[in-house]
């Protein structure tokens, strides 16, 4: 049994009614003797001590029996073949628990799911076959999702199991939670041998093309080591490229040129195949472009010239026009993506 204070901080008030109490005390000599100020000063201080004692919101705590522990087990890519190793460890522990203690067992990735309802039994798990998001590490998401199994009015423990590798999330946050509901945060650190990967990291392709035109294709790889690595990318699940290509390690940035023959929207598709390569997750990233017609330009000049003709041999739909025959409204502009005056004065347009 004991007692909490809210906000234990508050007490420091006493310190001022001190010395109010102390000032009286010299004050009133004159009008009272000195049982009298011995009993108003007692009686003073009891109100203001009982006042401010309120204040903090005190709390009585009662013993409560036993403990819920919850086995919080890391099942994300990153901690693959460590199922049995995290059992083993949770077996040994449940043994040693005392008979009023309770537990359950749950797991993460990228979300969370029960494995083992909270029980006083020593009976566990021999498998963990909740499906979570293996892709990612949502330490937050788990830690949340534990606490859950944890009343306010219970003693409880989470024991983490986990190589600390979060990919989204803020744990750190969470952790903070934990303290003011006095739950205790345990971690078994999961260690992990260190693999060579290679990845995409990025795919970026124009968002709006015109047919015909070359589409301009870049293709980002991260990786641990250098190494031989063969590029592919498809357009609409048609292979347009493939490329073998000598990754450095560390970032590395390639370029392709494809040139587009069909309107409409288009997915491009960019994968990579290495030896070193432990997770085959991150080897393939997607972008899509828009590709419209033939654009169409509108030259205004006076007298004929050779741009017509330059820019219809670079693809383009090309009408000349004279000054004269110019638009008068924005409608009959709309049909063109671009306008050239080619050696125009002023004075001869309206």
């Amino acid at each position: 049994m004991g007692i909490e204070l809210t906000y234990p901080y508050l007490l420091l008030l006493l310190l001022p009614c001190v010395f109010l109490m102390y000032s009286f005390w010299k004050n009133s000599r004159l009008t009272m003797n000195r049982s009298e100020k011995v009993i108003v000063i007692t009686l003073r201080s009891l109100v203001f001590f009982l006042l401010i004692f309120a204040l903090t919101i005190p709390q009585l705590l009662l013993p409560v029996k036993g403990t819920t522990v919850v086995f919080l087990a890391d099942q994300s890519a990153s901690v693959d073949n460590k199922e049995e190793d995290i059992l083993a460890w949770i077996e040994a522990s449940v043994d040693k628990k005392a008979a009023d203690d309770a537990f359950a067992v749950a797991s993460f990735g990228g979300d969370a799911a029960a494995e083992q309802a909270v029980t006083k039994k020593e009976t566990v798990i021999s498998q963990l076959s909740s499906e979570v998001d293996e892709t990612e590490t949502s330490i937050e998401a788990g830690i949340r999702f534990a606490s859950s199994f944890i009343s306010n009015d219970e003693n409880g423990r989470i024991v983490l199991f986990s190589d600390g590798n979060e990919t989204i999330g803020h744990a750190a946050e969470t952790v903070k939670l934990l303290h003011n509901k006095g739950i205790e945060l345990d971690v078994v650190p999961i260690q992990v041998p260190v693999k060579k990967d290679a990845s995409l990291t990025d795919l970026s392709v124009s968002p709006s093309l015109y047919q015909g035109e070359k589409a301009d294709i870049s293709v980002s790889i991260a990786s641990d080591i250098t190494q031989e690595a063969t590029i592919r990318i498809s357009l609409n699940d048609k292979e347009i490229i493939k490329k073998s290509v000598a990754v450095k390690e560390g970032n590395n940035v390639f370029g392709f040129s494809h040139i587009v023959t069909e309107t409409g929207m288009h997915v491009y598709k960019a994968e990579i195949a290495a030896k070193e390569d432990a997770y085959a997750e991150n080897n393939t990233l997607h972008a899509i472009t828009n590709v419209k017609g033939t654009p169409k330009v509108l030259i205004v000049e006076e007298n004929r010239s050779s741009l017509s003709s330059i820019l219809s041999g670079n693809g383009f739909d090309v009408e000349a026009i004279v000054p004269e025959k110019l638009p008068t409204t924005l409608s009959g502009f709309l049909q063109y993506q671009s306008v050239v005056f080619n050696n125009v004065s002023a004075t001869s347009i309206s």
